[in-house]
């Protein structure tokens, strides 16, 4: 059950440090610079984060156990598949680019090996 309570807890931690990184960026990094990465893609690299996150509290909330790296991956893909190739459809904003769709991925990705790293830190204490 302690084990559970500090997953829970660094996966709390890492929505608050994504969301957090979201608005930094957003309110003041993106009129500071012009540089490409800042500009395109560390919002989508957060918002991977933050839907990997989302989407662990709430399995371990309904279906009490963790989510799974290849439900985590294809949950992540399907919602970048949407906002890049549905979503341009009905809003006139948004447009198509797949390397979005890679940046997402890149942050589930980062979770998944986050999620390593605190598990084997958890497992020797």
């Amino acid at each position: 059950m302690k084990k559970r309570r500090v997953r829970i807890k660094f996966e709390v931690i890492l929505l608050f440090t994504a969301l957090s990184i979201y608005a930094i960026n957003k309110i003041f990094l993106k009129q500071l610079t012009d540089y490409w990465f800042i500009q395109c893609y560390l919002n989508d690299i957060m918002a991977g984060i933050c839907l990997s996150t989302v989407s662990q509290l709430l399995m371990w909330f309904w279906l009490k156990r963790p989510i799974k790296d290849a439900e985590n991956i294809l949950l992540i893909y399907a919602a970048g598949s949407y906002w890049e190739f549905i979503a341009p459809l009905y809003i006139a904003a948004a447009v198509t680019d797949l390397y979005d769709i890679v940046a997402y991925l890149a942050g589930g990705v980062i979770v998944i090996l986050l999620r390593k790293y605190v598990n084997r830190w958890e497992d020797k204490r």
